[in-house]
């Protein structure tokens, strides 16, 4: 199981920078330089989501209703 989960990171990271290269080009010439992403604090920020409660919503996460989570859900939203 543990063999999974390093697994599961590595992929994730890996998916992670990705994102963060494509957002960072996009973004070169319109934000300041101090604003573009940057991996090593989003790894960080991700890092510190797995090791909080499972379960918490983040930090100004909205939390849904159980009738709105419903409705997601037959969405498939």
């Amino acid at each position: 199981m543990r063999d999974l989960c390093d697994l599961v990171e590595v992929t994730l990271l890996e998916q992670l920078e990705r994102q963060v290269l494509a957002d960072r080009q996009a973004l070169i010439g319109r934000v300041e330089a101090d604003e573009l992403p940057w991996f090593p604090k989003a790894a960080a920020d991700l890092r510190e989501r797995w090791a909080s409660e499972p379960g918490a919503p983040e930090a100004g996460a909205k939390v849904l209703s159980a009738e709105e989570s419903e409705l997601r859900q037959a969405l498939g939203v």
